[in-house]
């Protein structure tokens, strides 16, 4: 594999982690609500990418994306980008990828993830899930 790869990667995974920690920084409490939400969003998330079809030999298509993308527009949270995290991580380990496809495609559903979270909250949105809501 070319360094060039594993340089890009390697900035990828840095730079999701970091926007990780900003998401972080914005909101660092831990709700109940929140957090039932961001599980169960994951969870459908996982069970989505599990659920992936080919249409082709050589492609793949998946909608896990939707109840992770809704998990972070309901809760702006770092739990949703930690959720999305977990759930592609888990996903990718359980297909049994090269460990450089791992870190990528983990990486960039948590840049993903973390950047939707930024400038969501940044433009002035706020959690269209209350706490209270999700019990």
């Amino acid at each position: 594999m070319h360094l060039s790869i594993r340089y890009y990667v390697t900035t990828l995974a840095l730079a999701a982690l970091a926007l990780g920690c900003a998401v972080y920084a914005i909101h660092p409490e831990i709700d109940s609500g929140f957090l039932l939400a961001a599980v169960c969003f994951s969870i459908l998330g996982l069970i989505s990418s599990f659920l992936a079809y080919k249409p082709t030999s050589t492609t793949l298509g998946s909608i896990a994306f939707l109840p992770m993308l809704t998990c972070v527009l309901l809760v702006p949270h770092w739990l949703s980008v930690l959720g999305t995290g977990l759930a592609l991580l888990i996903f990718e380990l359980a297909c049994r990828r090269a460990p450089i496809k791992v870190l990528f495609n983990t990486a960039q559903g948590v840049f993903a993830a973390a950047v939707t979270a930024i400038v969501y909250v940044s433009l002035g949105g706020s959690p269209l899930l209350e706490p209270t809501q999700f019990k």
